[in-house]
């Protein structure tokens, strides 16, 4: 039935809300600013492996014993113009979370993850465009089992041409921002009252956490460029 797939939504959202309450985790000092945003950026030469451990209880409302391991190892990504993640998606309907280092100084021209702050959270603009999308899903990609996107970009053996191009913007700091307009843009983000995705970027061994039930893209980069980041590997 229409709306059922927001419903579950909601309820995740609560779930999990109400988990972070049951643990303390809403006094955690950057509780206020990951609730705000949807993502954190940390300087992990300055922790200890506790305070990404809190951190990590404090997104997701678990107990330590339900942690990964941190344990890392390296992944190159290798920009490529017919990426599925150039695409601002949501990863799932439940609230959820992806961590990792940056093995390097990122800043837009190595295309780091952009993100829409604020979109993790079931307001009313996210919730219109949920009904939206759950009731008209594709017949065949992410799209169609659950990883809605709300924009595409088209690939293209010309990755300029035919409409799809990059078109460069100044964000809030003045910096230029690399994003890509796809053939029509019918669908971003400022369509839906949101401001615009804004570019993660950070320095050599910044922790990024990122609630990825939000708006999200993998950045432009020139095709066959190279980023490096560490991952955690294995289980808990």
């Amino acid at each position: 039935e229409k709306g059922l797939h927001l419903l579950r939504c909601l309820l995740a959202e609560r779930i999990t809300d109400a988990r972070r309450r049951a643990r303390g985790m809403d006094m955690h000092k950057d509780y206020n600013e990951f609730m705000e945003k949807g993502y954190l950026t940390r300087d992990f030469s300055t922790m200890q492996v506790e305070d990404v451990k809190k951190i990590l209880m404090m997104v997701s409302g678990y107990g330590e014993d339900k942690l990964p391991s941190l344990t890392w190892e390296l992944r190159t990504v290798t920009a490529d113009r017919c990426d599925l993640n150039l695409d601002l998606h949501v990863d799932t309907y439940h609230p959820s979370w992806k961590l990792w280092l940056y093995a390097e100084d990122i800043d837009v021209d190595k295309g780091p993850t952009v993100y829409v702050e604020g979109s993790h959270r079931n307001d009313i603009r996210k919730l219109k465009w949920l009904y939206n999308v759950s009731n008209n899903p594709p017949l065949y990609g992410p799209g169609s089992y659950g990883s809605f996107r709300m924009d595409s970009v088209e690939c293209e053996q010309d990755f300029e041409s035919q409409g799809s191009y990059m078109r460069q913007k100044s964000d809030s700091n003045g910096a230029s921002l690399s994003t890509v307009k796809t053939k029509g843009d019918g669908e971003s983000e400022e369509a839906w009252n949101y401001t615009r995705r804004v570019p993660v970027r950070g320095s050599k061994l910044t922790l990024v956490v990122v609630d990825v039930s939000g708006l999200h893209a993998r950045g432009v980069a020139k095709p066959g460029s190279l980023r490096r980041t560490m991952i955690v590997t294995g289980g808990q």
